[in-house]
């Protein structure tokens, strides 16, 4: 009951998801729809590419502000 109905929906996780999306070839889509299907494939791995690359810099960021706040607490006598 997921969404509120009585029909059933295969849930993926996002590693799931990408594989499964990345495993559909769009010459088995119907013509009229293939363009707007790689243009779909094409906005979802960028969409996941970017929010790997800011997890990425969040992190270095956050390790950065750590390494910061030891120096800071070495310098200034509490």
């Amino acid at each position: 009951m997921m969404f509120g109905d009585n029909y059933s929906h295969v849930c993926l996780d996002r590693k799931g998801f990408v594989s499964w999306i990345q495993l559909i070839d769009p010459n088995t889509i119907a013509e009229k729809l293939r363009e707007s299907f790689i243009i779909y494939q094409e906005m979802v791995f960028d969409y996941l590419y970017v929010a790997a690359e800011e997890n990425n810099l969040i992190g270095k960021l956050n390790k950065k502000l750590q390494e910061m706040k030891q120096d800071y607490s070495r310098i200034v006598p509490r």
